[in-house]
């Protein structure tokens, strides 16, 4: 099975668009938040993972679906915090309802998540819910800090790298883990498909920095949105990290440029002229290969080793 087939199966065989609430109106806003779409790579991600151990995935589905629902619980709240108007092209959540109906929306998600391991006997139960309740407060601690940064100007490219590994990296580290535990492997060989899942996570979300900046048109953010709202990725840290004085100067003082695309392009060519572009895509990729070469460790279906291969590079490779 690739990765087509297992995004195919999945919204073939999925019941969280179905999820019902006493009340209508809660009801629609979480069918909202969930029609939004997404690749859904983290389901995607736990069906190629269960394909190492087992041919049949249908055991996998409840993880696919709880993780998937926790997955857009943290969007919905993330929104919220981020004052976002805009999510895949619709209005987000918040904004289509109101933001008492967001919060429970991202409640109620997260409730039903947990729901969809009640299927897997009390012992895989016990050990998927301390993963995940790891997993959700070390996201809880990732998105506080992302808001710290906003307001701080003495942030390190070390404490970026570490505010993404627990704001994105965890939950597909999270996600290998657990399906690894489903089927009853080893603590070794469940640490080693965490520390697969974290670096992968590490690889795309500084991916998706570098394409916000650097994407072309068929990209579905709005180039140059980082830039425009002063966040602190890791190219505007690696700027500053590497720039002179007076580059230092031009950069900060660009903040409270009020003509976004004056204001991106003299961002862009200081990140093009320090090269932060091209230290951004070396990072990435090392992350990317350090995945591989834990993958290719483990002792498992070649036809599954390569089918996962294939997805992570597509995901690696992405234009949008």
């Amino acid at each position: 099975m690739n990765a087509d087939q297992a995004l195919n199966y999945y919204q073939e065989n999925t019941i969280i668009d179905t999820i019902q609430s006493r009340s209508r109106y809660l009801s629609t806003a979480m069918h909202y938040a969930l029609r939004l779409g997404g690749k859904r790579t983290r389901p995607v991600l736990a069906i190629l993972t269960q394909r190492f151990f087992d041919e049949k995935v249908d055991n996998i589905l409840p993880l696919c679906n709880a993780i998937e629902l926790f997955h857009n619980f943290t969007l919905v709240h993330d929104d919220i915090m981020d004052e976002s108007e805009m999510r895949r092209n619709s209005k987000t959540v918040y904004k289509q309802f109101s933001t008492p109906v967001a919060i429970l929306t991202g409640d109620a998600l997260l409730i039903k998540a947990y729901q969809h391991l009640e299927i897997y006997n009390s012992n895989v139960y016990y050990e998927l819910s301390k993963i995940l309740n790891v997993t959700a407060f070390q996201l809880c601690d990732g998105q506080q800090f992302d808001i710290e940064f906003e307001n701080e100007n003495n942030i390190t490219v070390d404490a970026y790298l570490e505010m993404i590994r627990m704001k994105t990296a965890v939950l597909l580290g999270a996600t290998m883990q657990m399906t690894g535990v489903i089927n009853n492997q080893s603590t070794q060989i469940n640490k080693k498909l965490y520390e697969i899942g974290v670096d992968l996570g590490m690889c795309f979300q500084l991916n998706d920095d570098y394409l916000d900046t650097f994407g072309g048109e068929e990209f579905d953010k709005i180039i140059g949105n980082d830039i425009v709202k002063n966040k602190k990725t890791y190219l505007w840290l690696k700027a500053l990290e590497l720039s002179n004085e007076g580059q230092r100067n031009i950069l900060i003082s660009n903040m409270n440029n009020q003509n976004a695309t004056e204001k991106i392009e003299i961002v862009k060519s200081m990140y093009i002229k320090l090269g932060v572009n091209e230290n951004s895509k070396i990072l990435s990729i090392s992350y990317y290969m350090r995945a591989i070469e834990k993958l290719e460790s483990l002792d498992i279906n070649e036809q599954a080793k390569k089918n996962f291969m294939n997805f992570i590079e597509a995901l690696n490779h992405r234009k949008k």
